[in-house]
């Protein structure tokens, strides 16, 4: 028990979570929403999801992460303190505890769910391993970490996705292109020695701050433009 704890402890990263729980409640209050009882079953789904992301990660960068995060406690494969199997083992029970916490918000947050696990698992995991295709990386992660708890948080406040909340959602969608592509500064050592061809490698710093800057400004705008064109949005009653 003792290792499958240490990759738990793992998977809990601040900033990611606190970033997940705001979107899911930004969905929330686009749903009309209110409730801490909808943004808890919002979260049943979005933290099992960010705990299974998070490991399927760790499996598939453990010698980058030996690189770039030697001494960074969370990274218990790569330092040694967890066996592959203990990782595989907490995938596969937070995979199932995003299933079956979903399917309580009804067929189409299940199928939201199912749709982040996939992408999930093509961005870090071999044949597919989307997070070693250059700019496909930063544009495939957002659809696990900002549209899966968003588009949670809406259904968990009125049971359905409408097309006016599209808008804010590819606004968020955008800046956090932005954010991630400043996030491999601190991998770039590793993931240029093994191979992993970032926007950061392969454009240089200038132009990945450059770029960073003009999507999280983008993202800004886009955001406070979609937030005050819609109307107030109607709460529907809890699926």
């Amino acid at each position: 028990m003792r290792p499958l704890a240490r990759v738990l402890w793992g998977t809990m990263r601040p900033p990611v979570i606190l970033l997940l729980v705001l979107y899911a409640a930004t969905g929330i209050a686009a749903g009309g929403g209110t409730s801490t009882a909808a943004l808890l079953r919002a979260l049943l789904v979005v933290l099992p999801f960010l705990a299974c992301s998070a490991v399927l990660n760790d499996l598939a960068d453990e010698r980058v992460d030996r690189v770039n995060l030697p001494a960074d406690a969370r990274r218990v494969l790569a330092g040694g303190r967890a066996h592959r199997r203990h990782l595989w083992a907490v995938a596969l029970a937070a995979a199932g505890a995003v299933l079956a916490a979903a399917a309580t918000l009804g067929p189409t947050a299940l199928a939201v769910a199912a749709t982040g696990l996939a992408v999930s698992s093509a961005y870090s995991l071999d044949p597919v391993r989307l997070s070693a295709r250059g700019i496909v990386a930063p544009l495939a992660l957002p659809a696990c970490y900002v549209a899966v708890p968003y588009l949670l948080g809406l259904l968990s406040a009125r049971g359905e996705v409408r097309t006016g909340d599209l808008p804010l959602l590819a606004a968020l969608y955008v800046g956090f292109i932005g954010r991630i592509i400043l996030k491999d500064f601190r991998d770039v050592r590793g993931d240029a020695l093994f191979g992993k061809r970032t926007f950061l490698v392969r454009r240089g710093r200038a132009w990945t701050c450059i770029v960073s800057a003009a999507l999280w400004s983008t993202g800004v705008c886009c955001s406070s433009s979609s937030l005050t064109s819609r109307p107030p949005p109607s709460a529907g009653p809890p699926p």
